[in-house]
């Protein structure tokens, strides 16, 4: 399990995405006030705020947690290569969440004053994350391609 070199870029892909659960995704600044983008939730300074985006904090607890149980699914490879797949999906997911989110923050802000926008370095993680599961897949298929080869020799 761990000498195959897809459970590295899984793992890996994990530890990007925990990156993206921990940090804030964007701060908006308008007239000294500051909103911080998290992934479970906006925060500002003394300000109640309408609704939460929880949507996209489940979205990336499920594609940070995804990659970790695909690694233990190694004697089921095909059904890792399928896992993979939903788990770029869920990145994409994860990106067009993360843009609508700063675009509605951005939008009711816009309306008070100058917004001054600022992505932070975990709006970027899913983007990281994409390569790295890629690369899985192309492992993983390989070794079911050498699997089935060596079924044939037999």
């Amino acid at each position: 399990m761990i000498q195959r070199i897809q459970t590295l870029y899984l793992m890996v892909a994990t530890l990007v995405m925990v990156v993206a659960l921990i940090f804030p995704i964007a701060t908006l600044n308008a007239d000294g006030n500051e909103l911080v983008i998290k992934a479970f939730g906006f925060s500002a300074e003394g300000a109640t705020l309408p609704h939460l985006p929880l949507y996209m904090g489940i979205l990336l607890a499920i594609a940070t947690a995804l990659p970790f149980v695909i690694i233990f699914l190694y004697k089921r490879r095909m059904v890792q290569f399928r896992l993979c797949g939903v788990e770029l999906a869920l990145l994409v997911g994860a990106l067009i969440f993360e843009a609508v989110y700063c675009y509605i923050a951005f939008d009711a802000l816009n309306a008070v004053g100058a917004v001054e926008l600022s992505l932070g370095f975990a709006a970027f993680m899913p983007l990281v994350a994409i390569p790295f599961v890629a690369l899985a897949m192309k492992g993983i298929l390989r070794d079911e391609l050498l699997v089935r080869s060596l079924d044939r020799i037999r």
